[in-house]
């Protein structure tokens, strides 16, 4: 067996997960956000300038990734609800989902795009 430790960076991870070592599906939320960061930025790393102490004390201080120039307020929104410091005012997945459905049918609506079939689980 492998014993080889390695280390998580910080660069997904939830306030609570560096500073308290809690891994929660809130957590999964935050990270979620980031990975959409990730994909409008067409894989940009975020915090590329900052090492893991220094991602703490920024985000410690409140501060969050900025909105990449293609996302709109809307989704931006989305993506710092995901970064809230409070892990139960994060949204859950179940309202991410909702979330995505009512911003894609609102396209639809705009552009007359294809229709969508709502799917509940």
């Amino acid at each position: 067996m492998d014993s080889t430790v390695q280390k998580l960076s910080a660069k997904s991870m939830a306030l609570e997960c560096l500073t308290e070592k809690i891994f929660s599906e809130k957590s999964d939320i935050w990270a979620f956000g980031i990975l959409a960061y990730e994909m409008f930025t067409f894989g940009r790393a975020p915090y590329e300038a900052l090492n893991d102490d220094e991602i703490f004390e920024f985000l410690k201080q409140g501060n969050r990734l900025e909105r990449p120039s293609n996302v709109n307020d809307q989704l931006y929104e989305v993506m710092m609800d995901c970064w809230n410091a409070d892990p139960d005012s994060r949204p859950s997945f179940k309202a991410l989902e909702k979330t995505f459905l009512e911003i894609v049918e609102v396209q639809n609506e705009l552009y007359d795009y294809v229709k969508c079939k709502i799917y509940s689980s």
